[in-house]
């Protein structure tokens, strides 16, 4: 569902073309017009595979900034400035008590469960590589390379929406399935991207700004090196 804030409106300017979004008034730089949560979602085979940690139910990541980093640039000793602008919150990390399936909050994993997890929860089979679900994500992994634009988990949570008696209706099933072939979209939840963000809104002088842009630049660059296919920030 979108949140349209006061600024902008939909409306139809002719038939032939449908609606629109248009603005109410000047919108400035980096303004939020539009807040949608996902029908459905979840993370790319591949990110998965790769140790990308996030939230299986919001796909907020839950790797620190600096961690991530260090990480991904294979640099241990690599420290970052200003980590209060990291906005992961360790401490609210929780888990499914079967499956071990990580979330950013008791909130989301109980959403996660309500909504489509009791089907699909795993247990103590998440790591067998036997268990069809297991076998299917290798499969797709194995025709489906990165850069990835989708994921067959996608269909598996749907059909756990249905038989779990959510608001998805087999009609409405049907039409999210035909809707993902065309309104699919990636979600940037890096770690790394959020504190990188909230680094350009620090109070510096003119110096201090210069400095850290500089570093973060130099970061993006080894990250670039790195993990060119890979990474997706």
């Amino acid at each position: 569902m979108a949140t349209l804030t006061e600024n902008v409106e939909v409306k139809v300017k002719e038939s032939r073309k449908g609606k629109g979004l248009y603005a109410r008034k000047q919108i400035n730089e980096g303004e939020t017009i539009l807040e949608e949560t996902p029908m459905v979602c979840c993370q790319f085979a591949w990110n998965e595979l790769y140790k990308y940690t996030a939230c299986e139910n919001c796909l907020r990541s839950l790797e620190k900034a600096e961690a991530m980093a260090r990480r991904l640039t294979e640099n241990p000793a690599l420290d970052l400035p200003h980590l209060e602008c990291c906005e992961v919150k360790v401490e609210d990390i929780t888990y499914c008590p079967a499956c071990q399936v990580p979330y950013c909050s008791t909130e989301c994993r109980d959403q996660a469960w309500a909504a489509y997890h009791r089907v699909l929860c795993l247990g103590s089979a998440r790591e067998d590589p036997e268990h069809p679900v297991n076998r299917l994500m290798e499969a797709w992994r194995n025709i489906h390379f990165p850069p990835e634009t989708a994921t067959i988990m996608l269909l598996l949570k749907m059909i756990a929406m249905v038989k779990q008696d959510q608001w998805l209706t087999p009609e409405g099933f049907r039409s999210m399935f035909a809707l993902m072939g065309t309104n699919q979209q990636g979600i940037g939840s890096s770690s790394i991207s959020v504190w990188a963000r909230n680094c350009d809104d620090l109070d510096l002088s003119e110096s201090d700004k210069n400095d850290l842009d500089k570093v973060i630049d130099q970061l993006y660059d080894d990250l670039d090196r790195e993990f060119t296919i890979f990474i997706h920030i």
